[in-house]
């Protein structure tokens, strides 16, 4: 019993220690606000309108044209919210790709003191497949600085 009271007494005084050197610090009250005074208004002399200007230069609004029927067949740049969506989800499976394959083949130099020679001996290294990409894309690989990028590769006809 008398050891769960020492227990208590020196958590209570470890709590008060704490609080005491933790605690919140006194904090000052914010700097006061500042009037700004505003110069009185001098004479103010007789407001002319600025002349009209002459007919010839005023233009007529612009009417907007009817909008076309747009397909994202006819217009591949322009994209609507799923397709972004989607393309951004491919994009960073790519990026996600590229980075664990950049890890990789850091960690086969940092073991080896070599880069691999190809992406065929990294993947017999990590005992598993290259992360799959999609169609029309295709990884490049230097062995001399162990520099790894995608490109694209060109249709086939």
């Amino acid at each position: 019993m008398r050891a769960l009271r020492d227990v208590f007494v020196v958590t209570v005084a470890l709590a008060l220690i704490m609080g005491w050197t933790c605690g919140c610090s006194k904090k000052e009250p914010p700097a006061p606000v500042r009037a700004v005074e505003v110069p009185p208004p001098a004479e103010q002399a007789a407001v002319e309108e600025p002349p009209a200007p002459p007919a010839a230069a005023v233009a007529e609004p612009v009417k907007p044209k009817e909008p076309a029927h747009i397909t994202y067949k006819s217009m591949p740049g322009t994209l609507g919210y799923l397709p972004a969506v989607m393309s951004a989800y491919q994009n960073s499976k790519v990026t996600l790709a590229v980075a664990e394959l950049t890890s990789e083949i850091q960690q086969f130099y940092g073991l080896k003191e070599r880069y691999p020679e190809s992406l065929k001996e990294l993947e017999e290294w990590r005992t598993r497949p290259l992360p799959a990409l999609m169609p029309r894309l295709a990884y490049d690989y230097n062995p001399k600085t162990g520099e790894l990028q995608v490109v694209e590769t060109p249709p086939q006809e």
